[in-house]
């Protein structure tokens, strides 16, 4: 029974992935967190539960990290980390990996070549293709696969976007030259089908998103239908880049708010798609097309409206 360390299962990744790995009853899970009863009671009442083991501790922590990769015999780690420290905590992750012969890594990066791309102040980017590089590198030591999601639906549900939609028609994020969209669910599904065959994704990277690079009069058309009245999109002009900054740095810190500005000028002059051999790949993997965006802003404005 393969046993899965899965970093940030509070998040919605997590949920929709612990969920997909429990549903297959092959799988035994580790959820390391800071908050052990916020995921106790999520998952107490989950069929599967039995399967979970809920460690709470530190996960910049090497030593408890150590400890806990042999004290469950964990096969498979996935490594989806955010913030100011995702850089050292996941090249200490993979570190504890290596000594503890962990037979795959799963590591959470973004869609694209990132290796083809040139250098990026943005840590969202710049981080991922380090340790894409330090992953491909160290053979030998695991199987591999990267999964390249692109922008998440779900980043539509936080208060800095959905409010500013519903109550003042603004939509505060810009998709410059277009960006496709992903649901959480189908990287869950994704995540499902390479732990349970690591040789077959072996050295693979799987992009994750809609074919479509959704442009900033989509975005205002889509989400006007749903609300039923219009909505304009943030553009990412100099002013229109300052001010998501200045609504980021107060929601959420200076840090993110800067590293959020450098992402969408990334967007302005680039779009952020994903190919149409690795759209094709993906839908060979899911078995399907992945989900709307459309359906996605129909669903939750219908759920958040009268």
């Amino acid at each position: 029974m393969p046993t899965v360390f899965f970093t940030s299962a509070s998040g919605n990744i997590g949920d929709s992935a612990v969920e997909q790995l429990l549903h297959d009853e092959y799988n035994r899970v580790i959820l390391p967190t800071s908050n052990s009863s916020k995921l106790i009671n999520k998952y107490e009442n989950r069929p599967g539960y039995d399967r979970v083991s809920i460690e709470e501790g530190d996960i910049s922590d090497p030593l408890w990290v150590d400890g806990l990769l042999r004290q469950h015999k964990v096969d498979s780690l996935f490594i989806n980390l955010v913030g100011e420290r995702e850089l050292i905590i996941s090249l200490n992750l993979l570190d504890c990996a290596r000594k503890a012969q962990i037979s795959q890594i799963i590591l959470l990066s973004i869609a694209g070549d990132l290796q083809a791309l040139p250098p990026s102040l943005c840590q969202h980017m710049a981080v991922k293709k380090l340790l894409e590089e330090q992953v491909a590198h160290d053979r030998g030591h695991y199987r591999w696969t990267f999964l390249g999601p692109t922008l998440f639906f779900t980043n539509d549900e936080r208060d800095v976007i959905l409010k500013h939609v519903l109550e003042g028609g603004a939509y505060r994020q810009p998709h410059g030259a277009g960006c496709s969209r992903v649901d959480v669910a189908d990287i869950a599904y994704v995540i499902k089908k390479v732990v349970k065959d690591p040789n077959l994704y072996h050295a693979r990277k799987i992009d994750i998103g809609s074919r479509k690079a959704y442009t900033d009069d989509d975005v205002e058309l889509i989400w006007s239908k749903a609300v039923g009245r219009s909505v304009k999109a943030l553009r990412p002009t100099p002013q229109g880049l300052q001010s998501m900054e200045e609504l980021w740095r107060g929601q959420v810190s200076p840090i993110w708010g800067r590293d959020m500005r450098l992402m969408y000028e990334e967007f302005r002059d680039h779009p952020f798609t994903v190919s149409e051999q690795a759209y094709s790949e993906l839908v060979e993997v899911l078995g399907r097309e992945p989900a709307r965006y459309e359906d996605f802003v129909d669903r939750i404005v219908a759920k958040r409206l009268p």
